[in-house]
């Protein structure tokens, strides 16, 4: 099955597992993003896009020859109550857990709570990664993420689409959605569901995982991109990764885009 064929099947029915683990299976193939012997750090958050995540690549690990790293940090800690943190144990055992130094008050004072939750957990990841020498870490960012940040970046460019992927932040964007990239201090972070829609990553974590929603955190109403949600769940459907990269590569240098992320640290692109 090609990643086109995949991506359809996906699309017609977001039930169908094995199309689902066929898809991500080509997709890190194609792109060669795993390696026999990977020992990959699974960024996890335990929201829907993370879980599928890790139960996707959970599933491809004895056939890859990869092991996983699953790596929570629990921030902001109001989330994450210790009768909470008991049952996330159960559904990933092996599920390594950091609790940064700073507390909520931090969010709370801050004009931009959603921005320094941001840099603390990078900071906590990177640390946690450099200093146990891991050298590929996993994040979960999907084909309706990529969406979101397009649709902003039409609005800062009255709707230009070349001028709007050549502007500084356009380029910062995109080098986020590029399948895998070899940051500067020469850690490798992959993005294994790019092609994937939030329906789909939303009936694995609900239904296939069965797990319970993670408490809602207490600044995520002033996320921008939530107000998109709704507007993203109807202009996805029917659109691949392929076809927005294809759209993408005929406005923008892909090569230059690619130098633009080696000049990078790995942890500036993690969330």
């Amino acid at each position: 099955m090609t990643l086109v064929e995949g991506a359809a099947a996906c699309m017609h029915n977001i039930t169908d597992l094995h199309a689902v683990v066929d898809l991500i299976r080509d997709f890190c193939y194609e792109n060669e993003l795993l390696e026999p012997n990977d020992e990959v750090v699974v960024c996890i958050s335990f929201g829907k896009d993370s879980i599928a995540m890790y139960y996707l690549l959970h599933e491809l690990r004895k056939e890859m020859g990869i092991s996983l790293i699953p790596l929570l940090v629990t921030y902001p800690r109001h989330r994450f109550s210790n009768e909470f943190l008991n049952y996330l144990r159960k559904v990933i055992p092996d599920l390594n857990v950091v609790v940064p130094e700073q507390d909520d008050y931090v969010l709370a004072k801050s004009e931009k709570p959603c921005e320094v939750c941001k840099l603390v957990r990078r900071e906590t990841i990177k640390e946690f990664v450099i200093e146990r020498g891991f050298r590929k870490v996993a994040t979960a960012h999907t084909l309706w993420d990529l969406i979101a940040y397009l649709i902003e970046l039409l609005f800062l460019t009255n709707f230009h689409l070349e001028r709007a992927l050549n502007i500084e932040r356009g380029v910062e964007v995109l080098s986020r959605f590029l399948p895998k990239y070899r940051a500067r201090d020469g850690v490798t972070v992959i993005h294994p569901l790019l092609v994937l829609g939030e329906d789909v990553t939303e009936y694995i974590a609900t239904k296939v995982m069965r797990f319970s929603v993670t408490p809602r955190c207490t600044f995520s109403a002033l996320r921008p991109k939530r107000k998109l949600a709704e507007v993203i769940k109807v202009l996805a459907r029917g659109t691949t990764y392929r076809d927005l990269m294809s759209l993408i590569s005929k406005c923008i240098d892909m090569q230059q885009l690619r130098s633009y992320v080696t000049s990078k640290d790995f942890h500036t692109y993690l969330l």
